[in-house]
């Protein structure tokens, strides 16, 4: 039968919603016998107690509690059913001469190891979604521990930087706009804390990047096409020519303009603004990037209104200018009027420059981020929590 002391910390845990700050265990020379005692420190609302007792059950239940991470990224104790087991997840997370991970990639490229699932995409669901840490499901992302590892720092880091590299052999103008996207995106990271930091970053993510890549490949095949027919023609008449350069400008406008939002609220943390709005539109995202006393000058090649006027047929060419239009009245007004070098230049500045750069950072920047959480030592002890709480 369970002692009184047992069930009134029971009561207190689980009943009465108190937080276990800490346990402490000491034993003392009784007669001949050995006797241990245990003492509980718990908190709820800023009401603080301490339970102890010698009973048995007590003793035993308080040995079972032990320092874990929970999804917020702040350590806390966690009753854990099989300490032997705890023990061992420890031993089997340790890697201090990093052997661990060197065999995991190894196994990895020699396809010794497969994933039989997406390693990512659990680690974001797990980090992400609020799970039950209880949840079986997530017990992979602890038995393969040092596989994940490995795929995200070798692999999946590895090919974003080569292919980041690539397009600065190619297009080395684009440096400026990776430069300031990497500063931008920097400015999530508030905390230190690996896993509160990937949490509030992704917080503000409001679209799928998967999803993203595949309309950007759909859209390049329409873009090559157009580039590919001015090559063909080799002349090409400005009336013509422009509104085409003005529709891949669009285009390409329309891909950045999550990404667009996202560094908007970059630059806003980065400023001091403690709770930037989660979606802008893309005049007000591009406005305020634009207003930036130190980066302003970068975002002049933006502009929603060449993407909208082309989309509604609101432009007028003429005498080697295209004026832009707002033609919802009787009377059309003129909004904007550019050059047609000057749309030139915007839609290449678009088209080599800002937006690789752009699609090469954001999933840089998250690698690089999930990398922190991975080594992190909030993330280890996270991981013991599941399937053995």
């Amino acid at each position: 039968m369970a002692s009184p002391d047992f069930i009134r910390l029971i009561n207190a845990i689980h009943k009465e919603r108190y937080q276990v700050l800490g346990t402490h265990i000491e034993g003392k020379q009784v007669g001949e016998a050995f006797e241990l005692k245990a003492s509980v420190e718990l908190e709820k609302a800023g009401k603080q107690m301490i339970i102890e007792s010698s009973e048995q059950d007590f003793v035993e239940y308080v040995l079972h509690w032990r320092r874990t991470c929970d999804l917020t990224g702040e350590y806390k104790l966690m009753h854990i059913k099989d300490l032997n087991k705890y023990w061992a997840d420890v031993e089997h997370l340790m890697d201090e001469d990093r052997s661990k991970v060197k065999n995991a990639l190894q196994e990895l490229v020699s396809g010794k190891f497969v994933f039989k699932y997406d390693p990512v995409e659990l680690v974001k669901k797990f980090l992400i979604d609020n799970p039950d840490v209880r949840n079986k499901s997530f017990l992979s992302l602890k038995n393969d521990y040092h596989y994940i590892l490995a795929l995200v720092l070798h692999n999946q880091r590895g090919l974003l930087v080569k292919s980041q590299e690539k397009l600065l052999n190619k297009y080395p103008e684009a440096r400026k706009f990776i430069d300031v996207a990497d500063y931008f995106l920097r400015s999530f990271r508030q905390t230190g804390n690996p896993i509160k930091d990937y949490r509030f970053f992704n917080s503000f993510i409001n679209f799928d990047m998967n999803a993203l890549y595949l309309r950007t490949s759909t859209q390049f095949k329409v873009i090559n096409d157009t580039m590919k027919e001015f090559v063909k023609r080799g002349t090409v008449d400005g009336d013509i020519a422009v509104p085409k350069m003005m529709d891949v400008y669009g285009r390409y406008l329309e891909l950045s303009a999550p990404i667009i939002n996202l560094l908007r609220i970059g630059m806003e943390l980065k400023n001091g603004v403690s709770a930037p709005e989660k979606q802008g539109s893309l005049g007000y995202n591009i406005m305020i990037l634009k207003s930036d006393s130190n980066y302003g000058l970068l975002f002049s090649c933006l502009d929603e209104m060449i993407r909208h006027s082309d989309a509604h047929a609101a432009i007028e060419v003429s005498n080697g200018k295209v004026h832009i239009l707002d033609a919802r009245s009787r009377k059309v007004k003129v909004l904007r009027t550019y050059t047609f070098q000057q749309i030139g230049d915007m839609a290449r500045v678009m088209q080599h420059e800002l937006f690789p750069a752009f699609i090469s950072e954001l999933p840089l920047y998250d690698a690089v981020s999930l990398d922190l959480v991975l080594i992190s030592q909030e993330y280890k002890f996270l991981l013991l929590a599941i399937g053995n709480s």
